[in-house]
Formats: C-alpha cells, sequence, structure tokens
C-alpha cells in the first residue's frame, strides 16, 4: 500500500514538471524581453515595462515577446499568467540569479544576449537586436 502511495505521488509530481517549461517553444519564432522582479505590482518594473508597451509597434517590428517574470509565476506583458512556463526552469536555462531585478533579452537561437539591471533604455535593446544577423536578413527581406 505504501509503495503504491509513493508511485502515485511521484507520477504525479513527474506528470506536473513536463506541462512546466522553459522558453524553448519560442525558439526561432520570438524574440523575448523578459522583466524579472519580485512581483509584476514593483513601481521598477512598472516603469520599465511601460517603456516597451508604448512602443509596441517597434517590438512587433522585431518580433520581440514581452514577458514579466516574478519568483512565483511568469506573465505577459497585460498581467494574464502564462501557466505553461515556470520561473524557475527560465532562470535555470539563463543562468539568471534568484534576485536579480532587470531586463533578459533572449535571441530567436534561444541564447541570452542581453542582461542588465532596470532601468534600461527600449532603445538600447532595438539597436541591439537591430545588428543582429539574423535581424538585418530579415530587414534586407522585408
Amino acid at each position: 500500500m505504501k509503495l503504491s502511495k509513493y508511485i502515485l505521488i511521484l507520477f504525479c509530481t513527474y506528470g506536473f514538471s513536463l506541462n512546466a517549461q522553459g522558453l524553448n517553444g519560442y525558439k526561432w519564432k520570438k524574440r523575448v524581453l523578459l522583466f524579472f522582479d519580485r512581483s509584476n505590482e514593483t513601481q521598477a518594473l512598472i516603469s520599465q515595462l511601460n517603456r516597451f508597451t508604448s512602443l509596441k509597434a517597434k517590438c512587433s517590428e522585431r518580433d520581440l515577446t514581452l514577458l514579466i517574470l516574478t519568483n512565483r509565476a511568469v506573465f505577459f506583458d497585460d498581467a494574464t499568467e502564462v501557466n505553461e512556463l515556470d520561473t524557475n526552469i527560465i532562470r535555470t536555462e539563463l543562468d539568471i540569479p534568484e534576485n536579480f531585478k532587470g531586463v533578459v533579452l533572449v535571441g530567436k537561437d534561444g541564447g541570452k544576449k542581453f542582461q542588465e539591471k532596470f532601468e534600461v533604455n527600449p532603445q538600447t535593446i532595438f539597436d541591439l537586436i537591430d545588428s543582429m544577423p539574423m535581424r538585418r536578413a530579415e530587414m534586407r527581406n522585408k
């Protein structure tokens, strides 16, 4: 009886971990700009996020998705929770310390391209993206 209980717990835990994931679903499709803070209601995060959301067209033109990562969850820039993404998995994948509060850019190849504490000028991110070979090719092909 005890053994079956442990097997059930192991199965449930394993099944749950299969649902939560990192950023692989975005790879080769989108660039991802991650905003890390302890909660999605801090003044620093809100201020930084507003600077980017006011430039939606520039973000869209660069295939840039904005995600907020807190200590407990991942959110889209409209505060909708992203259930399939796990903060801890993403932090581990990108080697981001737990106490980091700032911005991280992930390229379409899945690699970390930029990491800086708040507050980051959006033009810095746009210029960095525009200097990348893949982005240059996108601009030539349009």
